[in-house]
């Protein structure tokens, strides 16, 4: 069982399809749901945002993602903080929120969900530098990391072509489906802040699928979908917007008036520093 690709005119035709998808296999890929302008726009802001930060002038050439790549590691170059200033500004942008609710979008998300939904209150632009390890999510589901509904679903919507070379998605189809496994600070192939899930659990992870999208390919997932973040071993930063949408009709979720309890040990490990090498 593999997440399949769905285009918009067949599930256009057959909604049942995107259910049936999510519950199955844990999710589903439809090409091309972002247009290109709006790809092109969160790159821009995202140069726009360094030039801020700086006094130096910013890339002008090459492709947007390339200039932006460029731009993010010049400042990461300048201050030790340059990147993570860069992930909270472009997370509080309204371009984000609009672009969370793109119409296409929320058509594919009120399918699998209801009607009624909530977004997570982190809007991110995930950025991943070259061979940059420690703030990498390693093999995870996100129930652990933002509670909720178990049926929340994330969406990974690149913008730039992603493959396992720059570190695309690891994902174990069909897991989903056995609950939240227990994470701990488990270590894999390179030091990481994550708590994780048992590589013991992991090894018996098969089929395993190698995720590959192009700019403005979406990615729907549910949160008990165990994945893992490769290493992007490229020159270029790895940029990926990612969301997360919570369905207000789940009964437990409602009950709570859709509060979200305290999730100390996840928030714990993300706020790990790296351990200094001498």
């Amino acid at each position: 069982m593999m997440l399949p690709n769905l285009t918009l005119d067949a599930v256009a035709a057959d909604p049942n399809l995107l259910r049936e998808a999510y519950r199955e296999a844990g999710g589903f890929i439809i090409p091309q749901l972002l247009p290109s302008e709006e790809v092109q726009r969160v790159l821009e802001t995202i140069v726009m945002t360094a030039q801020l930060l700086s006094d130096v002038a910013m890339p002008s050439a090459g492709t947007w993602a390339e200039r932006a790549s460029r731009a993010v590691q010049a400042i990461q170059a300048q201050r030790t903080d340059g990147q993570g200033l860069i992930y909270e500004a472009i997370a509080q942008t309204p371009l984000l929120h609009q672009i969370a609710s793109h119409a296409s979008i929320m058509s594919v998300i009120q399918t699998i969900l209801s009607p009624h939904v909530l977004l997570h209150q982190r809007l991110l632009v995930l950025m991943s530098l070259p061979e940059d390890g420690w703030h990498l999510g390693r093999w995870h589901q996100d129930y652990y990391y933002n509670a909720g509904p178990e049926t929340t679903c994330t969406l990974y919507l690149p913008l730039q072509p992603v493959h396992q070379q720059n570190g695309g998605l690891l994902l174990a189809p069909g897991r989903h489906r056995e609950g939240l496994f227990d994470h701990q600070s488990h270590q894999y192939d390179v030091p990481t802040k994550w708590n994780t899930i048992d590589p013991d659990i992991v090894a018996t992870f098969d089929p395993l699928q190698q995720i590959e999208l192009a700019a403005g390919d979406a990615l729907f997932f549910h949160s008990l979908l165990p994945h893992a973040a490769q290493l992007n071993r490229t020159s270029d930063v790895r940029f990926v917007i990612n969301l997360r949408y919570r369905d207000m009709l789940d009964s437990t979720y409602r009950e709570t008036g859709w509060k979200i309890p305290e999730l100390t040990a996840a928030r714990q490990a993300l706020a790990r520093k790296p351990i200094a090498v001498a």
